[in-house]
């Protein structure tokens, strides 16, 4: 799925979203709901309002071109899996509601970029992360529980993910490189 392809989608269902009030509702992430469990998968691609959506729009863009300079094997494996991983430990420890939104991939790659400069310990992706901590520090904020209605749990379960998704990919590039 290409950069365009994602956000796209991200839009194209959002818009469905605010044509048809409620659908939201069927796309969103509610922890331990058996009954809805592709909400793991659908969560990061419904929005509340155009807000909303314009608030996740530009940062996923952005994480997604850093991304994506590290090659189509990582972007192509990173971004599944921060997607899933964004959303597990969410739907299986966040608070209950509904979850929407793609703020928790936009945490999962922001905690990909930097903790893979860790993990890599290459020029590249040191000066990835020193422009993304620089430039989005102010994300930080979103992981401590000031206001009920935002998903606190769901940026920091996308944090936790993507760092983790980071040591995964990393530890799968470094394989591919032994070979």
């Amino acid at each position: 799925m290409t950069i365009a392809t994602l956000v796209s989608l991200m839009w194209g269902v959002s818009v469905v979203g605010f044509l048809n009030p409620g659908i939201e509702l069927n796309l969103a992430l509610i922890p331990r709901a058996t009954d809805q469990w592709w909400g793991i998968f659908t969560n990061a691609f419904v929005h509340q309002d155009i807000l909303h959506l314009l608030a996740n729009t530009a940062p996923l863009v952005v994480f997604l071109v850093l991304l994506q300079i590290k090659g189509n094997r990582v972007f192509f494996t990173a971004v599944p899996l921060c997607l899933v991983l964004s959303a597990l430990p969410l739907w299986f420890f966040g608070r209950g509601g509904a979850h929407i939104g793609a703020s928790g991939l936009v945490f999962a790659l922001f905690g990909f970029l930097i903790a893979n400069a860790c993990f890599s310990r290459r020029a590249t992706d040191f000066m990835i992360a020193l422009a993304v901590a620089l430039g989005y520090w102010g994300l930080i904020g979103g992981l401590l529980p000031r206001d009920p209605t935002i998903s606190w749990d769901g940026h920091l379960a996308g944090m936790i993910g993507g760092i983790f998704a980071s040591w995964w990919v990393s530890r799968q590039v470094a394989g591919a490189r032994r070979q």
